[in-house]
């Protein structure tokens, strides 16, 4: 009975209150976190073993062993590293677009009672599985 009701609760709550939470940030903060983001996404990537691990185990597959693995490697890595920077340069830069267009008191209300929506109809499903 608790769970349902805190839903439906959580849900009007959330319908009711929608857009209330918009908060503007300035852009000097914004220009700080893109900083600290791109730094720490960089230690992270730079420092996961398990790149390692999984280059380790794949690209050997992919050498010619009659050729020395040096230049084949350093092709390897290079065609990935590119790869991956255009790849996560255009992630980078349609979510920079959809920031822009989720931070819009519409958005922000959108977002609440799309939220709210789906806690009632839960709490709604919820009550009615246990009749």
């Amino acid at each position: 009975m608790g769970g349902r009701c805190l839903l439906l609760y959580l849900g009007l709550n959330q319908w009711r209150r929608a857009g209330a939470a918009l908060s503007v940030v300035d852009a000097a903060d914004l220009r700080r976190t893109a900083r600290r983001t791109f730094l720490n996404g960089f230690a992270v990537s730079a420092l996961n073993p398990k790149s390692l691990l999984f280059f380790g185990a794949i690209l050997p597959q992919f050498l010619d062993p009659t050729r020395p693995p040096a230049g084949q490697l350093l092709v390897m890595g290079v065609t990935l590293v590119a790869t991956a920077l255009i790849t996560t340069t255009l992630w980078a830069f349609f979510a920079d677009r959809a920031r822009a267009m989720l931070r819009t008191p519409a958005a922000w209300t959108s977002r609440d009672r799309i939220g709210g929506s789906i806690m009632i109809v839960a709490g709604v499903v919820i009550a009615a599985a246990k009749r």
